[in-house]
């Protein structure tokens, strides 16, 4: 939780976390006993959790990007 208000490792815990919860569905998925077991709400909240964090990786390296765009462009118009 706390990786949402450190902006720098905002993205790494975030990929982290998208690593995790796929690895947690390729082993479970496959296996009939195992998916007997859990409840749907595990695999829904996972593919959830899975769909957000892409999103936020993606919006996050586009406001980095243009943060740095905008600061080349800055620096180049300065003197």
């Amino acid at each position: 939780m706390w990786a949402a208000f450190a902006e720098r490792v905002r993205v790494p815990v975030a990929a982290a976390a998208i690593v995790t919860k796929s690895t947690f569905l390729a082993l479970l998925l496959p296996d009939p006993v195992l998916r007997a077991d859990v409840a749907a709400f595990s695999v829904y909240f996972a593919l959830a959790c899975i769909v957000l964090l892409g999103v936020l990786i993606v919006l996050e390296s586009a406001g980095r990007r243009g943060q740095m765009n905008a600061r080349a462009e800055s620096d180049r118009v300065a003197p």
